[in-house]
């Protein structure tokens, strides 16, 4: 699965590597997917992959616009 993420990371934005750090933000290191969800919750992370799995937040202009349409005004 990691191949296969890099080979796609790799088509996608020409760059063929990507840097595998540890996964924790003043904490113990993350060890659990619950623990991965919430970091990613709470960090300026833009994409979390688990398994087969991939996350991707909303850009701030996404948050806002459904922000707005939320509370029923035009975007």
């Amino acid at each position: 699965m990691y191949y296969d993420l890099i080979s796609v990371f790799h088509r996608k934005t020409g760059i063929p590597v990507i840097l595998n750090t540890s996964f924790n933000e003043n904490e113990p290191i993350v060890c659990t997917p619950e623990e991965a969800i919430d970091c990613f919750q709470r960090t300026r992370m833009d994409l979390l992959a688990i398994g087969p799995f991939m996350v991707v937040k909303p850009s701030e202009e996404e948050t806002l616009a459904a922000s707005s349409l939320q509370k029923g005004r035009d975007v």
